[in-house]
């Protein structure tokens, strides 16, 4: 299923990524991104995708960083 949506699938299936979890960062009512992570088949597990759950609030930070960063330079 991978090679359907990842273009490079020859060089992750060769560093033997067989999973994927891809996590929307939102803020507000927007999308404004996803975290992505790829390991070995099966890897994903209910209990890792809680975990990586709990990262949202991170990245939904991060990306407020980034943004406001950008801003700045531009004044």
């Amino acid at each position: 299923e991978i090679a359907e949506v990842f273009g490079d699938f020859e060089l992750i299936e060769s560093l033997g990524c067989e999973s994927c979890l891809n996590l929307p960062i939102v803020i507000g009512d927007k999308v404004v991104g996803t975290l992505n992570c790829l390991n070995v088949a099966g890897h994903f597990t209910p209990e890792r995708v809680e975990a990586a759950n709990r990262l949202k609030q991170a990245g939904a930070l991060t990306f407020l960083l980034a943004d406001s960063l950008k801003k700045g330079m531009k004044n």
